[in-house]
C-alpha cells in the first residue's frame, strides 16, 4: 500500500469557512441578505461595491536573495527587517471587474469615511444608489462618516 508522496501534505495551506455560531438568527439572516445583494443582476446605476480592509506588517530584506539559475529557484534569507505596517482598504465591484486599493499608514473612522467618499466621487453622478457590502466592524457604519465632517 501506498502512502502519501513526498510534499503531497501541505500543513501551512488551511481553508477558511464562514461556520455560523449555532442558533445565531442574526447572523443567519444577515448571510441570508448578503447572498441576495450578490444574486441581483449588474446594473450600474444600482452597483453592489464590496469594501474590506486589512492590517499588513511590511518587511524589508536584510541581504538581497541570490540570483535564479537553470534548474533553482531563487534563494532568499529568512532573516528580515521589520518596516512597520500599512493599513489596506479595498473596494471592488465584481460584476463590473473594477476594483481599488487604498493604503493608509493606520486604521482611523476618519480613513474610512474618506474612502467612502472617494467611493461615492466614483459613481456620482450616474449611479442612483450604491449597495455597499461590509463587514460590522465598529468602524463601519453611517454615524463614522458623520463623524468626521
Amino acid at each position: 500500500m501506498a502512502g502519501p508522496k513526498k510534499n503531497d501534505i501541505k500543513p501551512w495551506i488551511v481553508k477558511t469557512w464562514c461556520v455560523p455560531p449555532k442558533a445565531d438568527a442574526e447572523f443567519v439572516w444577515r448571510m441570508e441578505d448578503v447572498l441576495q445583494t450578490y444574486r441581483l443582476p449588474y446594473d450600474p446605476r444600482y452597483p453592489v461595491v464590496c469594501f474590506d480592509e486589512a492590517c499588513k506588517q511590511l518587511f524589508g530584506e536584510v541581504r538581497p536573495a541570490q540570483r535564479t539559475r537553470r534548474g533553482r529557484a531563487a534563494r532568499r534569507d529568512y532573516e528580515y527587517e521589520r518596516k512597520g505596517v500599512c493599513h489596506q482598504l479595498m473596494l471592488c465591484e465584481p460584476l463590473r471587474g473594477w476594483r481599488h486599493v487604498k493604503v493608509t499608514e493606520r486604521r482611523t473612522r476618519r480613513d474610512y469615511a474618506a474612502c467612502v467618499r472617494e467611493l461615492v466621487d466614483v459613481y456620482s453622478p450616474q449611479a442612483k444608489r450604491m449597495r455597499l457590502v461590509q463587514d460590522n466592524l465598529h468602524t463601519h457604519d453611517g454615524a463614522r462618516l458623520y463623524e468626521v465632517e
